[in-house]
């Protein structure tokens, strides 16, 4: 007895049209950059470093357009690294260290904001805080010098619900 059985065609991915190579010769004035001087493609959303002229990418054809999915080598005389999207940057792990050989700048045009229940800020040189108000609260509040200590104001409040202890071995006023 010959049965002849059909299996119904399983679904395959949709194969890439292309993989390409090249090397970035210019930016183009929507957002794309020019790869041998001939093709336009755009960077992936997963491509999280942004495109430099000079960097050799790997791209792909997508629906008709060329995506840069991959850089494949920057040359040495290039700009720094830069990690540049439209949407929310989220990085979460156990632990996250950043270090800078020469600097570090946080800048915000509206917050930066840090929470944690243990918090140390340590300079070998100076710690410089500038802004139009300064407002901190906390149980208690413990500052140590070994050289002077001086509070310049206009007027000067000091204000306690108990007792105020000056000690030292003079103490002038006026």
């Amino acid at each position: 007895m010959n049965t002849c059985i059909r299996l119904a065609p399983s679904k395959q991915p949709a194969p890439l049209q292309g993989n390409f190579s090249g090397v970035i010769s210019a930016a183009n004035n929507d957002g794309s950059w020019l790869i041998d001087e001939h093709f336009s493609a755009w960077q992936a959303t997963s491509l999280l470093i942004k495109p430099a002229v000079g960097d050799t990418v790997a791209y792909v054809a997508v629906a008709e357009r060329y995506f840069i999915v991959h850089i494949l080598q920057r040359t040495e005389d290039s700009e720094n690294l830069e990690i540049r999207t439209q949407q929310p940057l989220s990085i979460r792990a156990p632990q996250l260290d950043l270090l800078g050989w020469e600097s570090i700048q946080l800048t915000s045009l509206q917050t930066i904001s840090t929470a944690c229940q243990h918090h140390a800020l340590t300079a070998s040189g100076s710690l410089v805080q500038q802004a139009h108000d300064v407002i901190q609260q906390a149980q208690h509040v413990t500052q140590t010098t070994t050289g002077i200590a001086r509070h310049s104001a206009q007027q000067h409040i000091i204000t306690a619900s108990d007792d105020v202890q000056i000690d030292g071995k003079r103490i002038n006023m006026g």
